[in-house]
Formats: structure tokens, C-alpha cells, sequence
């Protein structure tokens, strides 16, 4: 990726909320969308959440007001959960998968100088 742009916080659509949106921008020019769902440490990453919430994110691009306008390949599901003090656990999800979501990859990231708020 050569750009990542941050889109908006709680963004409430019909079937799903995503708490934050992404676009990402691929060396070769490809767009595509990333729908965050992000937990507290007392909350656990249910895939079908995600799932749900990046299908509709796919849809109000392809069917809203926005058709078009963003020129999106996809949808790229992601989760994002404090585990810890400056702790995060990430998860990428294929964002071909549909309902059943594929983990492309994950991490626990340990965030250096330490941020207040993710404890």
C-alpha cells in the first residue's frame, strides 16, 4: 500500500455498524475499502460482526450515492482488540470470504511510546 486514508468513525448502515473505515491505495492503483471492528479488552472479536459489517459497507458502495465514486475493488474486513497496556491484537480477514471469513493475517502489536486510552 502507498496511502491509506481514514474515512469516518461509527458509521451506522442498515445491517451493521463499522467503527472505522479506511481506503488503501495499492502501488498499482487498486482502491479498496478496509471495515474496522474494534474491541475492548473485555469484548471478544465475533467474525460474523465483521463479516456483517463489511458486507454492508460493500453495499452502500456498490448501491448508495457512492456507486462509483470511491472506485473500490473490495472490501478488506479487519478486527483490532486491546489485549494489554499499549497492546493490540490485529486481524486481516480475506475479504473474499463472505460470511466465512478467512484469516489473511495477524498480530499482536505492541505500541511503543505507549498510548493512553488503550489499556
Amino acid at each position: 500500500m502507498v496511502e491509506v486514508d481514514f474515512l469516518q468513525t461509527g458509521i451506522k448502515l442498515g445491517s451493521g455498524e463499522i467503527d472505522v473505515a479506511y481506503r488503501l491505495l495499492e502501488r498499482n492503483g487498486d482502491r479498496w475499502l478496509v471495515s474496522v471492528e474494534a474491541k475492548g479488552r473485555r469484548e471478544r472479536i465475533w467474525v460474523p460482526q465483521v463479516a456483517r459489517a463489511a458486507q454492508a459497507l460493500w453495499t452502500t458502495v456498490t448501491t448508495g450515492t457512492a456507486a462509483g465514486t470511491l472506485g473500490v475493488r473490495g472490501v478488506i474486513p479487519f478486527a483490532i482488540k486491546i489485549v494489554g497496556d499499549s497492546v493490540v491484537h490485529t486481524v486481516e480477514f480475506d475479504p473474499n470470504g463472505g460470511a466465512q471469513l478467512a484469516v489473511v493475517s495477524e498480530a499482536t502489536i505492541k505500541l511503543e511510546p505507549g498510548v493512553e486510552g488503550i489499556n
